[in-house]
């Protein structure tokens, strides 16, 4: 198990930092690797599965005593890297991470066979989900909930978390420090809280680092939706783990603009605003029509991407959309029978790259939300947004047509709903979506933002 710690905020120089285990029946400290300048990381070996122990930090400042002892309690969970060699298929190690721990808590994946009680795809996949974020044990002894623990102030009132819709007068506040004033969005509040200890990160260990380098260039970092049965083989599903700007995409084609502040909900890493049309030519929701298909992603990004394109495999995405009142109005069971099981209507679009399917964002998150419709009044996937690792607090584009209005096609929101838009909206992020090929390898990574699966 790998131990890492993060140390900001120290004027002085850090001397050492060390780690001790309730395993060690020495009781020693271990001192950590300065993996870069402000993380440093100790790896402990010959652990029991899914066992809980106490882990210990001290920090010491350039020869004086030390600075802070830090005690958790972690579980070992097993990583890609724990049950995949180099050179194994990336595919089948994440079925062999399930199938080696088989419950839901050490790997954060569900296999949708059709027995999930809350109702799964059926489609015999293995997809990630949950949040990225969830509350440490100093937070639980306060908090049930992130939603217990960020606020969100509109217009004087309290707000769902994600309302875009009070720009200019909205305030964010931590529960902890309420007197805490300068949090001018979402993902400032978040990085305050993960500085505090209130909050942990990278709960979902699906990044990929889909391009040359990663450490300095985050725009290389893609997401795992799952492993899914492409003509009898299973096939790495990967998305951009944040929206796609023109660097990538281009700005012909359906380009609306790059310019101005993100809404303050986006929890993504662009200065300026990457947006786009998902069909400003013929106006339609026929995806072969598409600029936004056939030149931004289909071509401009394809070339972009060099070499890394010949890892992508030609699929059959299946465009023929759901109704309306099968998306937004209903569970996710239902939006995937329609979209794309018994229900669906079949129209087939071969290419390489594509969008999210609605039902994909549906099962991103946690079980508990499945029945939750998209967006309506009430109860809705607003409920889920840290629940669900695919939101990132902006609107994006999914590749899903609405059957029942020929102008119309699926996308996220802000707030965490998923929805019906205009396709001439020039207001929404693009992430890049696509299947791997089925022989695509493991290389070395344990899943993390910062130690992500290197692969060939």
């Amino acid at each position: 198990m790998k131990v890492i710690a993060t140390i900001d905020n120290y004027e002085d120089t850090i001397d050492k930092v060390e780690f001790k285990i309730n395993a060690d029946e020495d009781n020693n400290w271990h001192e950590a690797s300065n993996d870069n300048e402000n993380t440093y990381s100790y790896t402990f070996n010959d652990l029991t599965e899914s066992k809980k122990y106490e882990v210990r930090a001290k920090v010491s400042l350039d020869g004086a005593e030390v600075l802070k002892v830090i005690e958790e309690s972690v579980t070992f969970k097993k990583t890609l890297a724990d049950v995949c060699p180099s050179g194994g298929n990336l595919a089948l190690c994440v079925i062999s991470l399930y199938n080696k721990n088989n419950n839901y808590e050490d790997t954060k994946l569900y296999y949708h066979d059709g027995t999930i009680e809350e109702g799964d795809a059926g489609d015999l996949s293995y997809r990630y989900t949950g949040g990225d974020y969830a509350l440490t044990k100093l937070a639980k002894q306060s908090y049930n909930s992130i939603n217990d623990l960020i606020k969100l102030n509109c217009n004087g009132e309290p707000s769902i978390i994600g309302n875009n819709y009070c720009e200019s007068n909205s305030k964010y506040t931590l529960s902890y420090n309420p007197d805490l004033n300068n949090l001018t969005n979402l993902k400032q509040t978040v990085n305050q809280a993960l500085t505090d200890g209130y909050l942990t990160d990278n709960n979902i260990k699906n990044f990929v680092c889909f391009g040359d380098e990663c450490k300095e260039n985050k725009d290389n970092l893609y997401r795992i939706i799952g492993a899914f049965q492409v003509d009898g083989k299973y096939q790495i599903k990967l998305v951009k783990a944040d929206v796609a700007d023109k660097t990538l995409l281009g700005d012909t084609g359906d380009f609306a603009s790059q310019s101005g502040v993100a809404y303050n909900t986006y929890l993504g890493n662009h200065n300026d605003w990457p947006r786009y049309y998902w069909n400003n030519t013929t106006k339609n929701n026929i995806w072969s029509e598409s600029l936004l298909n056939t030149e931004n992603l289909n071509k401009i990004y394809l070339e972009n991407i060099g070499l890394w394109n010949e890892l992508i495999d030609e699929t059959n995405w299946q465009v023929g959309g759901l109704l309306l009142e099968n998306g937004n109005e209903k569970d996710a069971h239902t939006a995937y029978e329609n979209e794309l099981g018994t229900a669906m209507t079949p129209l087939a679009y071969q290419a390489k790259v594509g969008l999210m399917y609605f039902s994909d964002y549906y099962y991103g998150a946690t079980k508990n939300n499945w029945h939750l419709p998209g967006f309506v009044n009430g109860d809705n996937y607003s409920l889920a947004t840290w629940e669900n690792w695919l939101w990132i607090g902006d609107d994006e584009w999914f590749i899903t047509r609405a059957l029942n209005s020929e102008d119309y096609v699926a996308g996220n929101r802000t707030s965490g709903t998923a929805d019906f838009e205009i396709v001439t909206n020039g207001g929404h992020g693009v992430r890049p979506t696509f299947y791997l090929k089925s022989n695509v390898t493991y290389v070395s990574g344990t899943g993390t933002s910062d130690d992500p699966l290197i692969i060939k």
